[in-house]
């Protein structure tokens, strides 16, 4: 093979090797997309998909729909876990909160100046009732006004009345909340976010 018929196939060989890879990559980058965007979709929620860093693709995605949690990206420790209940363990219009190691504390929203307490899924009961009358658990503000949260339920044979609800943007409060049943527990989960 004389110099001339080298550089070329070393040339085409080149140019070849790089367009070998840029279909790689390309490809690769498709895949990734599809993949991206297949599991965004099967988690139900909504996200902007921007593939970036590619030698010529630029893709944009949007998944909308609502998904089933609305605490989805905030750490465990941002969690909330509160009790309002009429025990006597914390002081009027103050909140139990649970810990996961099974410890509580009482909670006070004075102490979370400048915060918003958004309160996503609540479940209640209280029993002492006719079997079949409808009973309704409400959550106030310091115990006065409308209440912020009000859910009705049926007693059961047994005569308690019980009801979970998973709220999907949740209810906001910057008071403790009080319940109008005498002898009624609410379980709430939410967070605290700035007051903005």
């Amino acid at each position: 093979m004389n110099q001339t018929s080298q550089k070329v196939a070393t040339s085409t060989n080149a140019t070849f090797g790089k367009s070998l890879k840029f279909a790689a990559a390309t490809t690769a980058v498709i895949v990734m997309m599809f993949f991206t965007v297949g599991t965004a979709a099967a988690a139900g929620t909504s996200q902007n998909v921007v593939v970036v860093n590619t030698p010529t693709v630029n893709a944009n995605a949007t998944i909308t729909g609502a998904g089933p949690l609305t605490n989805v990206g905030r750490l465990a420790s941002q969690q909330l876990m509160l009790v309002v209940n009429n025990s006597g363990i914390c002081p009027s219009n103050q909140m139990i909160q649970t810990n996961p190691d099974g410890t509580y504390a009482c909670f006070d929203m004075a102490n979370y100046q400048g915060q918003v307490l958004v309160i996503t899924d609540v479940t209640w009961s209280y029993g002492g009732n006719s079997p079949g009358i409808g009973c309704t658990g409400a959550l106030r503000a310091n115990g006065s006004g409308f209440p912020l949260f009000n859910s009705i339920a049926f007693a059961s044979a047994d005569g308690v009345c019980a009801k979970s609800e998973h709220l999907t943007t949740g209810f906001k409060t910057m008071l403790n909340l009080t319940s109008s049943a005498p002898n009624g527990e609410f379980y709430l989960q939410g967070y605290l976010v700035p007051n903005k």
